[in-house]
């Protein structure tokens, strides 16, 4: 029996290892899906908020020309 164990050892030894290496494999590939989400997640803010200044922009210079057009108006009368 004790040379049975001796023999398999290396075999039995290898079976942790492996469960370890797969596990530690799994985690990686989950942590880069997740590391390559937060990328992205913070790359669509950052181009959320410059669509939000540029938006910001346009409205202020829409306002700039209505009040414009409001003026030369008035003047006109």
């Amino acid at each position: 029996m004790g040379r049975l164990l001796i023999s398999l050892a290396p075999l039995i030894a290898t079976i942790p290892t492996a469960l370890l290496t797969a596990l530690s494999l799994r985690e990686s590939a989950r942590k880069n899906k997740h590391d390559e989400l937060k990328d992205l997640y913070d790359r669509v803010n950052a181009e959320n908020e410059e669509l939000r200044d540029r938006v910001d922009d346009l409205e202020k210079e829409n306002q700039h020309l209505r009040d414009g057009k409001r003026k030369k108006g008035a003047h006109e009368d």
